[in-house]
């Protein structure tokens, strides 16, 4: 039987479901809300927010993966008119024009970043945390710092690295997928890394043949018209 059950239909479960209808697998992903997108959601108008990856680099394998399949979309510019609406707080006060030191740095993208230590850094960022979140400091009941190279996520406790978090592999033909698993990579990389390695495990699971899930097509073109709103009903199968 080349059926496969997904839940969720954030960008884990997109991932692995397009992995899996490119194999040649009827698939049926489910999603409770009323539009896709998992915490990738947006808010309503006028104020839009969510609380998706809020960081997503244009490289690696995973991005590979988005842009051969025509995934990616053009970056969004901001137009004349809404720089002018833009405001800069420094010191306190809200200012039009940015500090001498921004300038300098936007206008000559060579120049490299000043050095300072770590503990300058934090500095910082602490200053800069306050302004958002008032007070944070009275609320810390733990914190952590380090200098990592290589990192292989931000939620690994000391000593742990990716491969201590929860296996893909369930058994018993159950597969997880999602940006707390055992997978490589950093923020969405690793929602999109083990949603990959999930599908072709439900793939195998079910029996279709390698040669076939390799030479599958895209099920952004296998669907016709396939869209994320058309795809949006719970249950919709791919």
């Amino acid at each position: 039987m080349n059926e496969i059950n997904i839940v969720g239909g954030g960008i884990a479960g997109l991932v692995a479901a397009n992995v899996c209808a490119e194999a040649g697998a009827q698939v049926t992903l489910r999603e409770a809300h009323h539009s896709l997108g998992g915490r990738g959601r947006t808010t309503a108008a006028p104020y839009i927010a969510h609380d998706g990856t809020h960081v997503f680099y244009c490289d690696g394998s995973h991005w590979r993966w988005l842009t051969e399949r025509g995934l990616v979309g053009p970056a969004a510019r901001v137009s004349w008119r809404e720089i002018k609406g833009v405001r800069l707080r420094r010191e306190g006060v809200l200012r039009v024009a940015p500090p001498a030191g921004l300038a300098r740095m936007v206008a000559d993208r060579r120049r490299t970043a000043p050095v300072e230590s770590k503990a300058d850094g934090l500095q910082r960022l602490e200053r800069l945390v306050e302004l958002g979140i008032p007070g944070w400091r009275r609320r810390t009941t733990w914190r952590r710092d380090a200098i990592a190279t290589g990192r292989t996520g931000a939620l690994d406790l000391p000593g742990r690295t990716w491969r201590d978090r929860p296996a893909i592999n369930r058994g018993d033909g159950v597969f997880l997928a999602g940006d707390m698993v055992a997978a490589p990579g950093l923020l969405g990389e690793v929602s999109i890394n083990s949603a990959i390695e999930a599908a072709r495990g439900a793939v195998h699971a079910t029996g279709i043949r390698e040669d076939r899930a390799s030479q599958g097509m895209p099920a952004s073109r296998a669907v016709p018209g396939a869209t994320i709103h058309s795809l949006s009903r719970r249950g919709h199968r791919l």
